[in-house]
Protein backbone atom coordinates (compact mmCIF):
# COMPACT_ATOMS: atom_id res chain seq x y z
CA UNK A 1 0.00 0.00 0.00
CA UNK A 2 2.97 2.34 0.51
CA UNK A 3 3.76 2.33 -3.19
CA UNK A 4 0.12 2.86 -4.17
CA UNK A 5 -0.36 5.80 -1.77
CA UNK A 6 2.91 7.46 -2.72
CA UNK A 7 1.97 7.10 -6.39
CA UNK A 8 -1.38 8.81 -5.74
CA UNK A 9 0.40 11.60 -3.86
CA UNK A 10 2.86 12.13 -6.70
CA UNK A 11 -0.01 12.34 -9.21
CA UNK A 12 -1.83 14.83 -6.99
CA UNK A 13 1.34 16.91 -6.72
CA UNK A 14 1.59 17.06 -10.51
CA UNK A 15 -2.07 18.02 -10.95
CA UNK A 16 -1.86 20.69 -8.27
CA UNK A 17 1.33 22.13 -9.73
CA UNK A 18 -0.38 22.44 -13.14
CA UNK A 19 -3.43 24.07 -11.53
CA UNK A 20 -1.32 26.69 -9.77
CA UNK A 21 0.59 27.45 -12.99
CA UNK A 22 -2.66 27.93 -14.92
CA UNK A 23 -3.67 30.43 -12.23
CA UNK A 24 -0.38 32.31 -12.67
CA UNK A 25 1.06 31.10 -9.34
CA UNK A 26 4.62 29.83 -9.67
CA UNK A 27 5.48 27.60 -6.69
CA UNK A 28 8.50 25.44 -6.13
CA UNK A 29 8.02 21.67 -5.88
CA UNK A 30 8.35 22.00 -2.08
CA UNK A 31 5.77 24.79 -2.09
CA UNK A 32 3.27 22.57 -3.91
CA UNK A 33 3.79 19.74 -1.40
CA UNK A 34 2.83 22.19 1.36
CA UNK A 35 -0.67 22.29 -0.16
CA UNK A 36 -1.07 18.50 -0.27
CA UNK A 37 -2.64 16.51 2.56
CA UNK A 38 -2.73 12.75 3.11
CA UNK A 39 -5.62 10.81 4.68
CA UNK A 40 -5.42 7.01 4.69
CA UNK A 41 -7.78 4.25 5.78
CA UNK A 42 -5.79 2.31 8.33
CA UNK A 43 -5.79 -1.48 8.45
CA UNK A 44 -8.29 -3.41 6.34
CA UNK A 45 -9.61 -1.24 3.50
CA UNK A 46 -12.97 -1.32 1.75
CA UNK A 47 -11.33 -2.92 -1.30
CA UNK A 48 -10.78 -6.59 -0.61
CA UNK A 49 -7.09 -7.53 -0.35
CA UNK A 50 -5.93 -3.99 0.42
CA UNK A 51 -4.57 -3.49 3.93
CA UNK A 52 -2.57 -0.52 5.18
CA UNK A 53 -0.22 -1.88 7.81
CA UNK A 54 1.70 -0.20 10.61
CA UNK A 55 4.76 -0.63 8.38
CA UNK A 56 2.98 1.36 5.66
CA UNK A 57 2.14 4.03 8.24
CA UNK A 58 5.81 4.38 9.20
CA UNK A 59 6.89 4.61 5.55
CA UNK A 60 4.21 7.19 4.72
CA UNK A 61 5.09 9.30 7.77
CA UNK A 62 8.70 9.31 6.59
CA UNK A 63 7.52 10.29 3.08
CA UNK A 64 5.37 13.12 4.51
CA UNK A 65 8.24 14.42 6.61
CA UNK A 66 10.73 14.22 3.75
CA UNK A 67 8.45 16.16 1.37
CA UNK A 68 6.97 18.48 4.04
CA UNK A 69 3.32 17.71 3.30
CA UNK A 70 0.71 20.09 4.66
CA UNK A 71 -1.02 17.47 6.79
CA UNK A 72 -1.44 13.78 7.49
CA UNK A 73 -4.56 12.10 8.87
CA UNK A 74 -6.39 8.78 8.97
CA UNK A 75 -9.77 7.06 8.94
CA UNK A 76 -10.32 6.71 11.79
CA UNK A 77 -9.34 7.16 15.43
CA UNK A 78 -12.00 4.75 16.70
CA UNK A 79 -10.55 2.04 14.41
CA UNK A 80 -7.01 2.38 15.83
CA UNK A 81 -6.97 -0.91 17.75
CA UNK A 82 -6.73 -4.63 17.01
CA UNK A 83 -9.90 -6.66 16.42
CA UNK A 84 -9.45 -9.08 19.29
CA UNK A 85 -6.38 -11.12 20.21
CA UNK A 86 -6.20 -13.30 17.11
CA UNK A 87 -8.45 -11.52 14.57
CA UNK A 88 -6.84 -9.91 11.51
CA UNK A 89 -8.19 -8.99 8.07
CA UNK A 90 -11.52 -7.92 9.59
CA UNK A 91 -13.29 -4.91 8.05
CA UNK A 92 -14.87 -3.05 10.96
CA UNK A 93 -15.86 0.45 12.09
CA UNK A 94 -14.44 -0.19 15.56
CA UNK A 95 -11.05 -1.82 14.87
CA UNK A 96 -8.43 -1.87 12.12
CA UNK A 97 -8.23 -5.55 11.24
CA UNK A 98 -4.44 -5.18 11.54
CA UNK A 99 -2.10 -6.74 14.09
CA UNK A 100 -1.19 -3.72 16.21
CA UNK A 101 -0.93 -2.15 19.64
CA UNK A 102 -3.75 0.15 20.83
CA UNK A 103 -3.49 3.55 19.08
CA UNK A 104 -0.33 2.46 17.27
CA UNK A 105 -1.25 4.27 14.05
CA UNK A 106 -1.88 7.44 16.06
CA UNK A 107 1.53 7.08 17.68
CA UNK A 108 3.24 6.63 14.31
CA UNK A 109 1.48 9.57 12.65
CA UNK A 110 2.28 11.76 15.66
CA UNK A 111 5.87 11.79 14.42
CA UNK A 112 4.75 13.90 11.47
CA UNK A 113 6.77 17.12 11.82
CA UNK A 114 4.12 19.47 10.42
CA UNK A 115 4.79 22.68 8.55
CA UNK A 116 7.60 25.18 8.94
CA UNK A 117 6.81 28.47 10.71
CA UNK A 118 8.73 31.74 10.87
CA UNK A 119 8.34 35.04 12.68
CA UNK A 120 8.36 37.19 9.56
CA UNK A 121 5.71 36.77 6.87
CA UNK A 122 8.24 37.30 4.05
CA UNK A 123 10.59 34.68 5.53
CA UNK A 124 7.70 32.25 6.00
CA UNK A 125 6.60 32.71 2.40
CA UNK A 126 10.13 31.98 1.20
CA UNK A 127 10.53 28.92 3.43
CA UNK A 128 7.16 27.47 2.47
CA UNK A 129 7.61 28.27 -1.21
CA UNK A 130 4.44 30.35 -1.24
CA UNK A 131 3.74 33.24 -3.57
CA UNK A 132 4.03 36.68 -1.91
CA UNK A 133 0.78 38.25 -0.77
CA UNK A 134 -0.87 40.69 -3.15
CA UNK A 135 -0.94 44.33 -2.13
CA UNK A 136 -4.41 45.66 -1.23
CA UNK A 137 -6.29 47.45 -4.00
CA UNK A 138 -6.40 51.23 -3.65
CA UNK A 139 -9.86 52.76 -4.22
CA UNK A 140 -8.20 56.02 -5.30
CA UNK A 141 -6.50 54.31 -8.26
CA UNK A 142 -9.27 51.81 -9.16
CA UNK A 143 -11.73 52.70 -11.95
CA UNK A 144 -14.44 50.45 -10.44
CA UNK A 145 -15.50 49.52 -6.88
CA UNK A 146 -13.26 47.14 -4.93
CA UNK A 147 -14.80 43.67 -4.58
CA UNK A 148 -16.45 43.01 -1.20
CA UNK A 149 -16.99 39.51 0.19
CA UNK A 150 -20.26 40.60 1.83
CA UNK A 151 -21.76 42.24 -1.25
CA UNK A 152 -24.13 40.69 -3.80
CA UNK A 153 -23.27 41.40 -7.43
CA UNK A 154 -25.65 41.17 -10.36
CA UNK A 155 -24.68 40.32 -13.92
CA UNK A 156 -22.68 43.09 -15.56
CA UNK A 157 -21.23 44.54 -12.36
CA UNK A 158 -17.54 45.46 -12.76
CA UNK A 159 -15.13 45.33 -9.82
CA UNK A 160 -11.41 45.57 -9.12
CA UNK A 161 -9.63 42.78 -7.26
CA UNK A 162 -5.89 42.20 -6.80
CA UNK A 163 -5.02 44.67 -9.55
CA UNK A 164 -7.39 43.20 -12.15
CA UNK A 165 -10.83 44.16 -13.46
CA UNK A 166 -13.60 41.55 -13.41
CA UNK A 167 -17.22 41.54 -14.57
CA UNK A 168 -19.96 39.40 -13.03
CA UNK A 169 -21.40 36.93 -15.52
CA UNK A 170 -24.31 36.14 -13.22
CA UNK A 171 -25.33 36.72 -9.60
CA UNK A 172 -22.32 36.35 -7.33
CA UNK A 173 -22.04 36.48 -3.54
CA UNK A 174 -18.94 35.70 -1.48
CA UNK A 175 -16.95 34.23 -4.39
CA UNK A 176 -13.58 35.97 -4.92
CA UNK A 177 -13.09 36.94 -8.58
CA UNK A 178 -9.66 35.25 -8.67
CA UNK A 179 -10.69 32.06 -6.85
CA UNK A 180 -9.18 29.10 -8.79
CA UNK A 181 -11.73 26.77 -10.39
CA UNK A 182 -11.23 23.52 -12.34
CA UNK A 183 -13.38 24.94 -15.14
CA UNK A 184 -13.23 28.58 -16.29
CA UNK A 185 -16.95 28.38 -17.10
CA UNK A 186 -17.77 27.56 -13.47
CA UNK A 187 -16.78 30.94 -12.05
CA UNK A 188 -19.31 33.80 -12.04
CA UNK A 189 -16.51 36.25 -12.87
CA UNK A 190 -15.02 37.19 -16.24
CA UNK A 191 -11.48 38.56 -16.17
CA UNK A 192 -11.37 41.78 -18.22
CA UNK A 193 -7.71 42.60 -17.64
CA UNK A 194 -5.33 44.51 -15.39
CA UNK A 195 -6.21 47.94 -14.01
CA UNK A 196 -4.72 50.46 -16.48
CA UNK A 197 -1.87 52.61 -15.24
CA UNK A 198 -3.00 56.07 -14.13
CA UNK A 199 -6.53 54.94 -13.26
CA UNK A 200 -8.56 57.02 -10.81
CA UNK A 201 -11.56 56.39 -8.61
CA UNK A 202 -14.86 56.38 -10.55
CA UNK A 203 -16.81 59.65 -10.58
CA UNK A 204 -20.31 59.17 -9.11
CA UNK A 205 -23.24 59.82 -11.45
CA UNK A 206 -25.96 61.60 -9.43
CA UNK A 207 -29.64 60.81 -9.82
CA UNK A 208 -30.46 63.86 -7.68
CA UNK A 209 -28.15 66.84 -8.09
CA UNK A 210 -30.14 69.14 -5.80
CA UNK A 211 -28.63 70.34 -2.54
CA UNK A 212 -29.62 68.17 0.44
CA UNK A 213 -29.17 68.79 4.19
CA UNK A 214 -26.25 66.89 5.70
CA UNK A 215 -27.05 63.69 7.59
CA UNK A 216 -27.23 64.19 11.37
CA UNK A 217 -26.72 61.43 13.94
CA UNK A 218 -29.33 63.04 16.22
CA UNK A 219 -32.04 63.46 13.59
CA UNK A 220 -34.99 61.13 13.01
CA UNK A 221 -35.59 60.22 9.38
CA UNK A 222 -38.61 58.67 7.69
CA UNK A 223 -39.06 56.95 4.34
CA UNK A 224 -38.47 59.44 1.53
CA UNK A 225 -36.26 61.84 3.49
CA UNK A 226 -33.13 62.83 1.61
CA UNK A 227 -29.73 63.77 2.98
CA UNK A 228 -26.17 64.40 1.91
CA UNK A 229 -23.44 62.20 3.38
CA UNK A 230 -19.76 62.64 2.50
CA UNK A 231 -20.87 64.78 -0.42
CA UNK A 232 -23.28 62.24 -1.94
CA UNK A 233 -27.11 62.09 -1.86
CA UNK A 234 -29.15 59.36 -0.15
CA UNK A 235 -32.82 58.68 0.48
CA UNK A 236 -34.25 56.92 3.57
CA UNK A 237 -36.06 53.67 2.74
CA UNK A 238 -37.65 53.46 6.18
CA UNK A 239 -37.39 54.89 9.69
CA UNK A 240 -33.77 55.62 10.61
CA UNK A 241 -32.17 57.25 13.61
CA UNK A 242 -28.43 57.38 14.30
CA UNK A 243 -27.70 55.13 11.29
CA UNK A 244 -25.44 56.76 8.69
CA UNK A 245 -25.66 55.90 5.00
CA UNK A 246 -23.20 53.28 3.78
CA UNK A 247 -20.74 54.48 1.15
CA UNK A 248 -19.59 51.04 -0.05
CA UNK A 249 -21.03 49.82 -3.32
CA UNK A 250 -23.06 47.88 -4.21
CA UNK A 251 -25.57 49.14 -1.67
CA UNK A 252 -26.56 46.69 1.05
CA UNK A 253 -30.27 45.87 0.56
CA UNK A 254 -30.59 45.77 4.36
CA UNK A 255 -29.36 49.37 4.69
CA UNK A 256 -31.88 52.03 5.66
CA UNK A 257 -30.47 54.31 2.96
CA UNK A 258 -30.73 54.14 -0.82
CA UNK A 259 -27.86 55.83 -2.74
CA UNK A 260 -29.13 58.37 -5.25
CA UNK A 261 -26.12 57.86 -7.46
CA UNK A 262 -24.27 55.18 -9.35
CA UNK A 263 -20.68 54.73 -10.56
CA UNK A 264 -19.17 53.32 -13.76
CA UNK A 265 -19.22 49.56 -13.65
CA UNK A 266 -22.45 49.38 -11.66
CA UNK A 267 -25.44 48.24 -13.77
CA UNK A 268 -28.45 50.58 -13.78
CA UNK A 269 -30.42 50.12 -10.56
CA UNK A 270 -34.19 50.21 -11.00
CA UNK A 271 -34.62 50.93 -7.31
CA UNK A 272 -32.23 53.87 -7.38
CA UNK A 273 -33.74 55.34 -10.54
CA UNK A 274 -37.25 55.05 -9.14
CA UNK A 275 -36.03 57.11 -6.18
CA UNK A 276 -34.91 59.91 -8.49
CA UNK A 277 -37.27 62.89 -9.03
Amino acid sequence: MTKAVEGALAATHGQLDATFRRAGIDLSSAGVWQHVGLTVMIGENDVSGEQLTVGDARALTAFANHNHLGRISMWSLNRDSQCGVFSTGVLSNTCSGERQRPLEFTSIFSHFAGTVTASGSADAAQILGQAPQTQPDNPATSPYPIWLSSAAYVAGYKVVWHGDIYEAKWYALGIPPDEPTPDANATPWLLIGPVPAGSKAPTPILFDASRQPPWSPSAVYHAGDRVSYKGLPYEAKWYAEGIPPETALPADPQSAWQPLYTVPGEPASTTAQEAAP
